[in-house]
């Protein structure tokens, strides 16, 4: 049986005191039969019986303590209306402002108006131009290529660099002790070079979680190996593997490189549909599983205690990752890629951004 509050407890109590009376023959045994049908606990019959027979009242005693002279009905109202009007202001500064103890803003905050502080969540920065043509390419791409009729799935292509050294990846790192002095500084501090050893990565995902083979290099990308390592060796070959050409379309990332004209006409004269550069969306990671990809992989790298030792090694590590995410999360990446695009087609860019 669930836990009844204070104020449930009281409006419960007449209830009980008028069967106990009337219907219970003054049994608190009945009493209990009774009410444990509609969820009361017997506890708490026998409880609200006691203080009418011992002490003739339905309710607790009133809580003891003296009146607040801080936190009254005004302060928390004034409270309640700089967080209201600044959402982002910090319990310091709102302290300051009011001219109150940070722990009495802290108690109200919490207490009386039940408000919790959540970490905000990183975001592309846009400026207005880049919001609206992200959100028209998004509805174009929905509208024209993936609705019933066209019917056409996404192969989308990126590519991103990944340190040599796995310690030298990006993210948190953490350690557990009961004395920071008694750990060897190997494992309390995280050691960053200044300029790693990266290397590129290409490689290509569909909208069913699978991956091509990827392309590593220690260079940058250009449109010569671009349109040679990646489109000839690599795409067309997954594409004519999973599915017929006609049934595709390539949601490529606004670099210059792909969009230069030896890769345009490669893939027209292959018959592969791609999204125009005019109309693509900027800026939309949170619509490109393929980010989350890259960022799975490199987690699997990162653990690696030894990175790799040369370009072949690397190809090979980075082939088996790929592989491995690909089979465990591939399909769950792209399950909602759709819903996600459709979101920031008609709600705007920070749609799929939000959670309850």
């Amino acid at each position: 049986m669930a836990r009844k509050s204070k104020a449930e407890i009281e409006a419960l109590a007449p209830l009980v005191v008028h069967f106990y009376e009337n219907s219970g023959d003054k049994s608190v045994s009945k009493a209990c039969q009774h009410f444990s049908k509609t969820g009361v606990s017997p506890k708490t019959v026998r409880n609200i019986v006691k203080r009418y027979t011992e002490e003739g009242r339905l309710t607790h005693n009133k809580k003891s303590g003296r009146i607040p002279k801080i936190g009254t009905p005004r302060v928390v109202d004034k409270v309640r209306k700089l967080f209201q009007n600044d959402p982002n202001i910090s319990v310091r500064r709102a302290a300051d402002k009011l001219g109150l103890p940070r722990s009495t803003v802290s108690d109200i905050k919490v207490k009386n108006l039940g408000y919790k502080a959540y970490k905000k969540e990183v975001a592309p920065k846009y400026n207005p131009d880049q919001e609206r043509r992200a959100k028209r390419g998004c509805r174009k791409l929905y509208r024209e290529k993936l609705l019933s009729g066209n019917g056409k799935i996404v192969v989308m292509d990126d590519e991103t660099y990944c340190p040599v050294d796995p310690t030298q990846v990006p993210g948190s790192e953490y350690f557990h002790c009961r004395d920071k002095l008694e750990v060897p500084d190997k494992n309390r501090f995280k050691s960053k070079t200044k300029f790693a050893k990266k290397y590129m990565v290409w490689q290509c995902i569909d909208e069913l979680g699978n991956v091509c083979e990827p392309f590593v290099s220690g260079d940058t990308m250009n449109a010569e190996t671009y349109k040679n390592e990646c489109l000839r060796k690599r795409l067309l070959p997954f594409i004519t593997q999973h599915h017929r050409k006609e049934d595709v379309v390539v949601w490529m990332d606004m670099a210059t490189c792909h969009y230069a004209e030896v890769c345009i006409q490669f893939l027209e004269e292959e018959g592969i549909d791609y999204v125009a550069k005019a109309d693509n969306a900027p800026k939309v990671p949170q619509a490109r599983p393929i980010e989350k990809f890259w960022s799975l992989c490199k987690t699997q790298y990162k653990r690696r205690k030894v990175g790799a030792k040369s370009l072949s090694s690397f190809k090979r590590i980075w082939h088996n990752i790929a592989r491995t995410v690909a089979q465990r999360s591939g399909p769950a990446l792209m399950r909602r890629f759709r819903g996600r695009l459709r979101a920031i087609a008609y709600n705007g860019v920070h749609a799929p951004l939000r959670k309850a």
